[in-house]
């Protein structure tokens, strides 16, 4: 049997460094992440692999968004970057 045209959703992936997105990854409806689950990937504009920040939804962008901007994500950056 097929499946639903709904049995997959898209997550969004953030550069905690320069706030941008990355790409969209489709994970199955099942098998979904906790809130802003990270994973490591490649930044193609910081030019860097960071654990990047994933977003389920407009509401988590937004959250993420504004824990960039107040600042949330710089430890993290630098912490990453020192262990390299």
């Amino acid at each position: 049997m097929a499946r639903g045209i709904n049995a997959f959703d898209f997550s969004s992936f953030y550069c905690p460094h320069c706030g941008e997105k990355i790409f969209d990854l489709p994970r199955q409806k099942s098998k979904q992440k906790e809130k802003f689950h990270r994973k490591k990937l490649y930044c193609p504009k910081c030019q860097a692999t960071y654990n990047s920040i994933e977003c389920r939804n407009d509401m988590e962008v937004y959250e993420f968004t504004e824990d960039f901007l107040n600042g949330l994500y710089e430890n993290d950056c630098q912490e990453w970057k020192e262990k390299i």
